[in-house]
């Protein structure tokens, strides 16, 4: 029997969170596979990532929305929803706090269709900590009891699982990792030439490499305070913070900069995606990720896909990065972050090229789409059996 799903999810714009980016690589791998996709999604007016929709491999329906773009209100996203779900075998939603999954989820209840739900860190603290009288009241009303009614909840790390099980009892819960992309490892001299393309005034040396949003709860500061002091050490590096971010905090964090005298030491630059992300990945000397906390933390298994050692925050749910030897897992005290980034910098060119090696191996082992699409497909067929 094929396998005919329906995904919903808020936006999947090439700007949107992780949780956006990785619906449409999902619903690629399912494809691939032989299940029947269709994926709706509002249409937040950004560009869409490479997907298989172009080549038919899914169906991708975006749909205008009316009001706040953070709800999506969607009348014609509800009747496309109204008319497919008697169709398909099983509904896939994607995050919280939208029109567009409280309208599916309760539709999939009323209809008897199975339902799962992936919340993609939206129940975490630091994620609720943000307007949290509104999602408290959203929740209680609309996301909570479908919820606890969904056949299925997914988490994407042992992390997420745990604050799922403090907040409600479902009557499923998996934990499925998101994929990672695993990029041919390209030769590091042409990627750091590629990053001396794509920086303002371009690059003289080595760098060491933040990218991902600019916002408080990514605790960028922090990184900046802890490469104040080990950065005389390092005298042909620079630290790269890439991403985008709001003005105000972006202008905050760069007067940071300048107020401890980094301006030559480090640089702020806009978000990039698609090959010149890949490149900066693969040509940083390390990457680091700071975070208060994350449900996944995509930059990290993209990191060691290109074979890039890691520092991150106990906040990201990569233990391995200590079991394996792919960097260092640490708290997020800037002493301790600059000590874990002074050690991985001075690792010796042989231990890094092993390390490249083994870490791509292991993200194609466990984090390929085709390896994660199989978790969920063995998951589908468990709840319409």
């Amino acid at each position: 029997m094929t396998l005919r799903v329906l995904h919903v999810a808020h936006g999947v714009e090439q700007d949107q969170t992780g949780a956006g980016y990785a619906v449409t690589r999902l619903c690629s791998a399912f494809a691939r596979q032989g299940i029947e996709v269709k994926l709706a999604a509002l249409n937040l007016g950004g560009r869409i990532p490479d997907t298989g929709c172009e080549t038919g491999e899914f169906e991708l329906r975006r749909f205008p929305y009316i009001g706040p773009r953070k709800i999506g209100y969607s009348p014609q996203l509800r009747s496309f929803i109204c008319d497919t779900i008697r169709d398909v075998d099983i509904v896939q939603t994607h995050f919280l706090w939208s029109y567009p999954v409280a309208a599916a989820s309760h539709m999939a209840i009323r209809a008897g269709t199975p339902l799962t739900m992936g919340t993609h860190g939206a129940l975490l603290p630091a994620a609720m900590a943000k307007s949290y009288l509104a999602k408290s009241a959203w929740y209680r009303i609309i996301d909570g009891p479908a919820l606890e009614a969904a056949q299925c909840i997914l988490a994407t790390s042992e992390m997420e699982e745990e604050c799922i099980r403090s907040r409600l009892t479902p009557k499923r819960l998996e934990v499925i990792p998101h994929g990672i992309d695993v990029p041919y490892l390209r030769d590091k001299s042409i990627s750091v030439k590629r990053a001396s393309e794509i920086i303002t005034g371009g690059l003289s040396g080595k760098f060491v490499l933040y990218l991902g949003n600019l916002n408080p709860h990514k605790n960028l500061k922090t990184l900046v305070d802890a490469w104040s002091k080990i950065q005389t050490n390092w005298k042909e590096h620079v630290l790269l913070i890439v991403g985008s971010g709001k003005p105000g905090y972006i202008k905050r964090l760069q007067y940071a900069i300048e107020s401890l005298k980094l301006g030559e030491r480090v640089k702020i630059q806009p978000a990039v995606y698609g090959s010149d992300k890949w490149a900066l990945l693969t040509g940083a000397e390390a990457v680091v990720v700071p975070s208060r906390s994350e449900n996944f933390s995509f930059v990290v298994g993209e990191a060691l896909s290109c074979g890039t050692p890691v520092v991150a925050s106990q906040g990201c749910p990569w233990p391995i990065l200590e079991t394996e030897g792919f960097g260092r897992w640490v708290d997020t005290e800037d002493g301790l972050i600059a000590g874990a980034i002074n050690e991985v910098l001075s690792w010796p060119t042989e231990r890094r090229e092993k390390m490249a090696q083994r870490a791509q191996d292991f993200v194609r082992d466990h984090f390929s789409w085709e390896t994660v699409a199989k978790q969920y497909i063995k998951l589908y067929h468990d709840l319409v059996s």
